[in-house]
């Protein structure tokens, strides 16, 4: 087993690439491979990771519950995917083909305080233009 800070070939352990497996085959010197170091680095992206989700979701919730009409379209697109629930989950790749539950993704991330730089306004059928 691979010991942090080590520069041990770890690809075939676990079956599946990670951060901290790049990292500890990379050409960084060892001082950068302490295990406090890649520690403090899983702190981190554990924190981002949930900070920026669970803000991101949190401002979906109540913007979809908060706003009727939303609820309902939203609630109208889902519930063929939903007929089966439990029994049958529903997946990603089923989800990603919805139109509107994707537009609220997409506006949440913009416009919740979760991404460090602006999300593009993305206009597939209309050119957008600035102060018309």
């Amino acid at each position: 087993m691979a010991i942090l800070g080590s520069k041990v070939d770890t690809t075939q352990i676990g079956g599946r690439p990670t951060i901290f497996r790049h990292l500890v085959n990379s050409d960084l010197p060892t001082s950068e491979l302490t295990d406090e170091r890649l520690s403090r680095e899983a702190q981190v992206l554990i924190g981002a990771g949930t900070i920026t989700t669970a803000g991101t979701m949190n401002f979906i919730t109540y913007h979809v519950m908060a706003n009727p009409a939303i609820r309902k379209r939203l609630t109208e697109e889902l519930r063929p995917l939903m007929e089966g629930y439990p029994t049958v989950k529903t997946v990603w790749s089923q989800l990603e083909k919805l139109p509107y539950f994707q537009a609220i993704i997409q506006e949440s991330l913009r416009l919740s305080y979760g991404t460090m730089h602006r999300r593009p306004r993305v206009s597939p059928n209309q050119a957008l233009r600035f102060k018309q």
